[in-house]
């Protein structure tokens, strides 16, 4: 039995996000003696990977599918069918689980938790075309990530990537019902043991590569949820000499204790990230159902600053009921919270969520392909109050007025305020030549300033 993994991610390739999804699978598929194969979008172009794939004579050939990606997933599985018909396809991952049923020309879809059903698949244990599995109980159970079978890259990069626990027990619209479609109700948590396991041996295998780790990035939705195991975690870090800069996700209102919040601090945490979306508070907690206040987020941002651990914000622009002055709202809260980082997306509904259903009920979706559905760029949306040409010029303007702000703040040791930037950076000529700069002709200046000055136009 052959396996062929493909990671589709042609697309804003990025070795700082480990696809730790396709490596619990590959770990699962090789300890069962199944010769399996990481095909890696991120590294590898498209037709090359096809041209393996089919000439390796393999089985099986497994794409995990974010939408953004699912365009390239479904041209590669039908040339792959095409060229060699006895290949089964299957698609996994949030674009497949959310919603499985239009996606045509792929064998098996598999909804879900991908690691048990996806070796029960191949080993002729369960059959269909939708094949739907329940969240793993035991998450011990789960063998560490195949990480060996990353490029060399990632692990230049530094940043070894690990997800503590599975599942969110919140119901933003931009996410649910897509999250509990693959991770079910509950948050499930990886024991202390196994977690320090799987650091440890992440450590091992980067000294082995001749890199660094520089950073420990938490990819979970709640890492902050369950305070008596974060703080066990904490302690365990520093206890086992493990101490490491790491940075997660956090909610303002999950946020833990102060005193917890030094022993994070003391373990290695230099970074939280919260979603903040929108300072206006009928889009954050109507539209986007954050149920979250603006004084929670404010005490969240300024207790960070209190104890020394930076601060990172996400935000949205061009929302439903997004205008000109909720814009401002969004700047006005950034110079009250004054985040160390932020990133600021397009607001982009994904088919399978709350958020796309609202829009869709309301006719504000932008008809398309998958691969433009694009939260850095593109406005898959028609609103009444803002045209999709002012979305991207006040999502720019938001975006370079933190860049800027923050990179004068750490360089100069002046504060500007984000309002100020923000007038400045919606002029046409102004937004138009950093728009350049960031993602247009001049884009190939960009990593070299970016390297010289040591920031990002990503948070």
């Amino acid at each position: 039995m052959k396996v062929a993994l493909v990671f589709p991610r042609f697309k804003h390739r990025n070795f700082a996000a480990e696809p730790l999804g396709l490596l619990y699978i590959a770990a699962i598929l090789k300890k069962n003696g199944i010769d399996v194969t990481f095909f890696d979008g991120t590294v590898i172009d498209k037709e090359e990977i096809i041209d393996k794939i089919v000439s390796g004579k393999y089985d099986y050939a497994g794409f995990s599918v974010q939408t953004i990606y699912a365009d390239d997933a479904l041209d590669m599985a039908r040339k792959i069918k095409k060229r060699s018909p006895k290949i089964k396809t299957v698609f996994g991952g949030p674009h497949a689980s959310a919603h499985p049923n239009p996606i045509k020309g792929v064998d098996h879809v598999v909804v879900g938790e991908g690691e048990y059903i996806f070796l029960d698949l191949i080993k002729g244990k369960v059959r269909g075309k939708v094949i739907k599995a329940e969240p793993i109980k035991n998450m011990d159970e789960i063998p560490l990530p195949a990480r060996e079978l990353l490029d060399k890259r990632y692990f230049d990069n530094g940043t070894p990537n690990f997800m503590l626990s599975r599942g969110c027990p919140f119901r933003c619209a931009f996410c649910q019902t897509t999250l509990t479609k693959i991770f079910g109700l509950t948050c499930r948590r990886f024991s202390i043991k196994r977690s320090i396991e799987e650091i440890r041996n992440a450590n091992k295998l980067y000294k082995k590569m001749g890199a660094k780790v520089t950073t420990y990035v938490f990819q979970d939705d709640a890492v902050t949820y369950n305070k008596k195991w974060l703080q066990d975690f904490c302690e365990t870090l520093i206890n086992k000499k493990l101490v490491t800069p790491w940075v997660a996700g956090s909610r303002a209102d999950t946020l833990p204790s102060d005193d917890m919040l030094q022993l994070m601090k003391d373990s290695g945490c230099k970074k939280l990230s919260i979603g903040v979306e929108s300072g206006n508070d009928y889009i954050r907690n109507t539209i986007l159902q954050k149920n979250l206040s603006k004084n929670k987020i404010r005490d969240a941002f300024k207790r960070l600053h209190k104890v020394g651990i930076g601060s990172h914000s996400f935000l949205m622009v061009g929302s439903p009921g997004e205008t000109r002055a909720t814009v401002l709202e969004t700047v006005e809260l950034l110079d009250e919270i004054e985040p160390t980082a932020a990133q600021v997306t397009v607001t982009t509904p994904i088919p399978g969520t709350t958020l796309y259903d609202y829009c869709e009920a309301n006719e504000l979706v932008n008809p398309g392909t998958f691969s433009d559905y694009d939260y850095y760029f593109n406005s898959r949306l028609n609103l009444d109050t803002l045209q999709q040409n002012e979305i991207d010029t006040l999502r720019n303007a938001v975006n370079y007025s933190i860049i800027f702000r923050n990179l004068i703040h750490r360089k100069l040791k002046v504060k500007v305020r984000y309002k100020t930037l923000f007038k400045i950076f919606q002029m046409g000529m102004i937004n138009k030549m950093m728009s350049s700069f960031e993602r247009g002709t001049m884009s190939f200046f960009r990593y070299k300033v970016q390297g010289a000055f040591k920031f990002s136009f990503r948070g």
